[in-house]
C-alpha cells in the first residue's frame, strides 16, 4: 500500500515534533518535507518561496520529479489525481480535548499509529482526508492497558485501533480519573480566602497574680487530634514497555525485573524457551527467556483461576 505523508518543517501545533530533528539535524530553516511509503529518508522538500525540490531517492515520486511545483499543495493535487493516498500532517485541528471528545472521534474517525504519530483521521474515497486530531502518548497507553481500544491491524507500519470491550463510562475510581486527567492538565483551583483569626484580648493582671502564675505550669492551649489516615495511592507501572503478550497487552521493564526473582513456571514446555540469537550476550538471552515466562504465566492464568 503506497502512501505519501507531508510533514511540517516547524511544528504547527505546540508539542508536536514528528521526529524532525532525527531527519533534518540542525538544518536552518527547516523545510517542509515529504515521505513516501514510510521511508525515513526525505524524497522532496519545500521552503518558502519554493519550488519543491526532489531528492535522489524518488520511489513513487519519480513520475512527478520532472515537473515544476511551486508548493507542496500543487504536488499533492497531482498525487491524489494519480490515486496515491495523501496524509497532510501540516493540517492538524489540535489535540483531542477530553474523554467525551475522544469517544465521539472513535465513532467517526480512524485511530491510527505510525511511529511517534497517534492521530484520529477520517479518510475520503479520493485519497484525501478531513482534519487530523492528535492524541497524546500519555493518554494512548492507558487506553490500551484498560482495553478501551484494541488493535485491528498487525505487523504493519501503520496500525489501526478500534473500540475495545470497555468504554470510558465503565471505568470507576482511580482508572477513570487517571485517564481523564491525562487528556490535559487539570484546572488549578483558586485558593480560598483564609478567614481572619479573632483578635486576642489581653487583660491587665495585677503584679501579685502574675508572680503566682509564673510558678504554675502553662495550660494546654490546644488538643492535638490524630491525623486522618492517608489513603494509599495505587501504584501505577510507568516503566518502559519492551514487549507484548499474546493478546497485545504490554510487558514492562518492571515486570521483567520481578520475573527474574521468581522460579520458572511449573510445567512450562521446554520448546517455549527461545534459542540464543547468534552473537547475543547472555544477558540479552536471559531477557528473552523472562519475556516468554511472563507470556506463559498470562496464558495459563485463566485456566488456573477456573480450577
Amino acid at each position: 500500500m503506497f502512501e505519501v505523508r507531508f510533514y511540517p518543517g516547524a511544528p504547527s501545533v505546540q508539542g508536536v515534533n514528528f521526529e524532525i530533528n532525527r531527519f533534518l539535524g540542525r538544518e536552518e530553516p527547516r523545510p517542509d518535507r515529504v515521505e513516501c511509503n514510510g521511508s525515513t529518508s526525505t524524497q522532496a522538500r519545500w521552503i518558502d518561496p519554493g519550488p519543491v525540490r526532489f531528492g535522489f531517492a524518488f520511489k513513487i515520486l519519480q513520475p512527478f520529479a520532472e515537473r515544476h511545483y511551486r508548493t507542496l499543495d500543487e504536488l499533492g493535487a497531482d498525487l491524489v489525481r494519480a490515486g496515491i493516498p495523501l496524509i497532510d500532517l501540516r493540517k492538524t485541528a489540535g489535540f483531542v480535548r477530553d474523554g467525551d471528545h475522544f469517544m465521539e472521534l472513535l465513532e467517526t474517525h480512524s485511530l491510527e499509529q505510525f511511529r511517534d504519530e497517534i492521530t484520529f483521521i477520517r479518510r475520503n474515497a479520493d485519497g484525501t482526508h478531513d482534519d487530523i486530531w492528535l492524541l497524546r502518548e500519555a493518554v494512548f497507553n492507558p487506553l490500551r492497558w484498560y482495553k478501551l481500544i484494541r488493535r485491528a491491524t498487525h505487523r504493519t507500519k501503520r496500525q489501526v485501533w478500534i473500540r475495545g470491550a470497555v468504554s470510558l463510562g465503565d471505568l470507576k475510581g482511580f482508572p477513570s480519573e487517571w485517564i481523564r486527567g491525562e487528556f490535559g492538565p487539570p484546572p488549578v483551583p483558586r485558593p480560598s480566602p483564609t478567614p481572619s483569626a479573632p483578635p486576642i484580648v489581653v487583660e491587665s493582671v495585677p503584679e501579685k497574680a502574675t508572680e503566682q502564675a509564673d510558678m504554675r505550669p502553662p495550660p494546654f492551649l490546644s488538643v492535638v487530634e490524630p491525623s486522618p489516615k492517608r489513603r494509599r495511592t495505587p501504584v501505577v507501572d510507568v516503566s518502559p514497555v519492551v514487549a507484548e503478550d499474546d493478546d497485545g497487552n504490554p510487558i514492562t521493564e518492571l515486570e521483567i525485573m520481578r520475573e527474574g526473582n521468581r522460579t520458572v513456571p511449573r510445567n512450562m514446555p521446554r520448546n517455549l524457551i527461545p534459542a540464543a540469537p547468534k552473537g547475543s550476550s547472555d544477558r540479552k538471552w536471559e531477557r528473552l527467556m523472562l519475556i516468554e515466562q511472563i507470556r506463559y504465566r498470562r496464558r495459563v492464568a485463566p485456566k488456573k483461576a477456573a480450577g
